[in-house]
């Protein structure tokens, strides 16, 4: 059996041949952007000098009626300067005293407190010093401040008195931020000081620089454009932590806020991407409303996310952004200044339902499903991690609606967190250089039917994906490093592939004490000079056993309400175990040796057990021929069983080759990537392939007619976001392919080749189609680190699957994206069957051979790439 990997998506990138001139190019790229900056920053200044100030100021990112009402509010519940006080203690922005002065006299009102705003703010705007990095959030303090007291009922703006020199001081501070010229600034860099300035030019009546700064010139981008070209699809800004991303786009919506009441239609041209840059955090939510990144583990940062929050709130109102703001409120007392910038009262929302959806510039994926008794999330990390402290490529984490299952262990200061760590060393830091690809690569995304979703994903440098293990790094190259993660409720199933290094440690973190059936066999752990610094803490109360075979072992949370966790670990060559715990978490590494290379799978089933008393729950290898290697890289079956219930899981690297195996009497056969049975109290539920042709269990099956479908770009409309393709065979219309991702393959040879393209909706059921997508994409000059230019003629690769699904009374449901031959148990009087949801001539078909029924579906068929049958009595 050959041990290399293969995948048939694999393109082999020339990088020889084109470094000189990418070398050359980024150098004189560099130059033009440093004369770029210096003359849009001149041109601005001259704009802005051209256009005189409000002799009527008005307030556009702040309400009269609204501050009235606050102030009313704030009278009926008692609050004082004392109240207000003991938050702005805790905020962490720019000037925090202006602010605080001016939400003040916002809030409680009076005129020395608005006369004492004025001054507090005429002394920073005249006197401060800002350097150019920390200008634009000074600005928007001081902008802020100063558009709030515009708004007042005791309108300062009338009062010489309380008024004075401060308006032309601000002009005078506006027109230093629009002459400011950082040097080499970032992309994020650069919407923050336009933003700045695009606020400024409001407040202070220029009118030209405003339209400048949105329209563009010969000079400068459009707002808009620049906005594009600074985001990933999702709405992340480039290169930046998320805590800073909170931070830009928090100002950047503040911003937005004015731009409403000061030109409503340039505001709503710009909406789609502004809500973006909020929306990618409410869908990087989990199941219990919680972030799987260190968004909110601490006061200042739960605080920052807040104040995004609630503007993106005042702007957009939508359920995911109450209920996070909810949920950040049951841990911190909304603060008073929110009422001012935000809605005046928040109406409690329920986690929206979730969907699955793929973030692949914003490097994650996330599925979620479940019942209403247990819902489930599990988050896998394709790069979001370079935006934090410790690289994690391919780490996943799930989570249940009561609470996290898998955590980061306090003391777990290893090189990575629930992933594979070869040979002990860390995973490649972030690099920025455009010559090398940004993220893994997100290789299949697919939500199926039934709350089941399947994801996987590479970090090994093929298929323009980034290294999680450089050359340097390990004593032998890393070839593969895949993982394949499946939902299905109540397991998760968990199949990792690494090849090369000398050592791999699969790490896992847990919620909770841990047990295991082969609790006999640990004795305590001696740590060598090479191991992780927390095993040599005697605080981590490590033990290790060498096992082999199929064992379990179980996570029991402190928190009676969190559900318990099993890991089903199926070894058939042995391992070391190492476990250990914290106050209240665990860890686990199960470690391999891999000094001759052979490809090593980790097949691990995650069972989530909500009940007290958990049901009879087995799991097992099944033996497969041909055979994998002793550690089943090649393919793998896993069949999980409880009570009279039975799903069995396959995978293999190669689509080309049949495996076999026999499972309760009945024939199995898999030709495929990934395949799902599912038996419920000893009656078919339904079964899944993925990227193959065939699956066939007992009298139920499915052959597809081809493993992908590759279509050719014929029309792009950027604006609309949206692309027209012509495949072979159409894909399934409507919204049957919402969150499913398709892969551009780029004509031209950049880092990443591959671009996949979360899908909305499919506009027409004949090919070409058009297709709507979900995130709006920088088709034309996006980041080369994430994304090649896509464009007409670029081919658009979809890996086929089929589902077959028994809605009970003899009636089935097919979900398809290639022509079908379909197989269900039949018998001599029921030979045939009758389609009723289908869009085809002939509704009864089927041949009966040896107790099944045979029959054939092609796409054109289909409703949305739906059919259903009836077995005839």
């Amino acid at each position: 059996m050959e041990t290399s990997n293969y995948h048939p998506f694999y393109i082999s990138n020339q990088w020889t041949r084109i470094m000189t001139y990418q070398r050359l190019s980024h150098l004189l790229s560099f130059f033009l952007i440093a004369l770029f900056i210096v003359f849009s920053s001149i041109s601005l200044a001259e704009e802005a000098e051209k256009t005189t100030a409000h002799t009527d100021s008005i307030s556009f990112a702040f309400s009269n009626v609204q501050i009235r009402e606050v102030r009313d509010l704030a009278r009926r519940v008692g609050w004082t300067e004392r109240t207000l006080d003991v938050h702005f203690a805790k905020m962490n922005i720019p000037e925090p005293n202006v602010w605080q002065s001016c939400a003040k006299a916002a809030i409680l009102g009076g005129t020395d407190r608005v006369r004492l705003a004025a001054a507090v703010l005429n002394e920073v705007v005249t006197q401060s010093s800002f350097s150019t990095d920390e200008l634009p959030a000074s600005a928007f303090s001081l902008l802020q401040s100063y558009d709030c007291l515009i708004a007042l009922p005791e309108q300062p703006q009338h009062n010489e008195e309380i008024w004075g020199d401060l308006q032309r001081n601000v002009e005078h501070f506006s027109r230093i931020l629009f002459e400011s010229s950082p040097n080499n600034p970032s992309p994020a860099q650069e919407i923050h000081l336009q933003a700045a300035r695009l606020y400024a030019g409001m407040v202070t009546g220029a009118s030209s620089a405003v339209h400048t700064i949105l329209q563009g010139n010969t000079e400068t981008p459009s707002f808009g454009r620049m906005l594009r070209n600074g985001l990933t699809c999702e709405g992340l800004l480039l290169d930046v932590p998320l805590d800073e991303h909170i931070v830009i786009c928090t100002d950047l919506l503040q911003a937005a806020k004015a731009l409403q009441t000061y030109h409503p239609e340039s505001f709503s041209n710009l909406s789609p991407l502004l809500q973006r840059t909020a929306d990618v955090i409410c869908e990087l939510m989990q199941a219990d409303g919680n972030l799987p990144v260190n968004l909110i583990d601490e006061e200042q940062k739960r605080i920052q996310l807040a104040a995004l929050i609630e503007r993106a709130n005042s702007l957009f109102d939508k359920p995911a952004y109450r209920f996070l703001l909810n949920n950040l409120y049951e841990t911190d007392a909304r603060p008073g200044d929110a009422l001012l910038y935000g809605a005046l009262s928040l109406e409690a929302a329920s986690l929206p339902l979730s969907t699955s959806l793929p973030l692949p510039q914003a490097g994650a994926a996330m599925l979620h499903g479940g019942s209403p008794a247990l819902s489930l999330s599990v988050f896998l990390d394709t790069g979001l991690s370079a935006r934090t402290n410790t690289l994690s490529l391919l780490s996943a984490r799930i989570t249940s609606h009561d609470g996290p299952l898998t955590k980061q262990a306090s003391i777990l200061n290893a090189p990575a967190f629930n992933t594979v760590i070869v040979d002990r060393a860390p995973q490649a830091r972030f690099d920025s250089n455009p010559t090398f690809p940004a993220n893994a690569f997100l290789a299949s995304f697919i939500p199926f039917g039934n709350d089941n979703t399947y994801v996987s994903a590479y970090a090994s440098g093929q298929f323009s994906s980034k290294k999680a293990y450089p050359g340097e790094h390990t004593a032998t190259p890393v070839t593969t490093y895949q993982r394949i993660l499946y939902l299905a409720p109540p397991y998760v199933l968990d199949l990792f592939r690494v090849q090369g290094g000398e050592t791999h440690d699969y790490f896992y973190t847990a919620n909770g004490k841990w047990k295991t059936n082969i609790e006999d066999r640990f004795e305590p752990f001696a740590a060598a000079n090479d191991e992780y610094d927390f095993l040599k803490d005697p605080a981590a109360r490590a033990v290790h056993a060498d096992v082999q075979g199929d064992y379990n072992i179980s996570f029991h949370p402190a928190a009676e309400t969190i559900a318990s966790e099993r890991l089903w670990i199926l070894d058939p060559a042995g391992s070391r175990l190492i476990t250990g715990n914290d106050a209240e978490d665990s860890f686990l590494i199960i470690r391999r040796d891999a000094s001759e290379n052979v490809g090593n799978l980790y097949a691990v089933v995650h069972e989530i057990i909500k009940e007290p008393t958990a049901a009879n729950t087995q799991v097992q290898r099944l033996p497969l021929s041909p055979a994998p290697n002793e550690r089943d890289f090649q393919a793998i079956a896993v069949v999980v069983e409880r009570e009279r219930d039975f799903d069995i899981f396959l995978s293999a690297i190669r689509s080309d080759i049949t495996y076999t195996t026999d499972y309760k009497g009945g024939k199995l056969i898999f030709t495929g990537n990934f395949g799902h049975i599912r038996f419920r109290d000893g009656v078919f539920d339904s079964l899944r392939l993925v990227g193959g042709t065939k699956l066939r269990y007992d009298a139920y099956g499915v052959d597809l007619g081809e493993t992908m479908n590759v279509g050719v770009i014929e029309q792009i409309d950027s604006e609309a976001g949206q692309i027209t393709v012509n495949f072979p065979y159409p894909i399934p219309s409507g919204d049957a392919m919402n969150g499913h991702a398709l892969l551009a393959l780029a004509s031209d040879n950049y880092p990443a080749l591959f671009q996949p393209l979360t899908v909305e909706h499919v506009e027409s059921t004949d090919s070409p189609q058009a297709i709507r997508l979900r995130y709006p994409y920088n088709f034309e000059s996006p980041d080369p680190r994430l994304s090649a230019p896509i464009r007409q003629a670029d081919q658009i690769l979809h890996e086929n699957f089929a589902e077959l699904i028994y809605l009970g009374k003899d009636q089935f449901r097919l979900t398809t994206t290639a022509p079908t031959n379909v197989m269900v148990e039949g018998a001599k009087d029921r030979n045939r069957v009758l389609f009723r949801g289908a869009s085809l001539m002939r509704r009864i078909r089927g041949e009966s051979v040896a107790g099944v029924i045979l029959l054939s579906v092609d796409p054109t068929e289909t409703i949305d790439g739906k059919v259903e049958f009836v077995r005839m009595p």
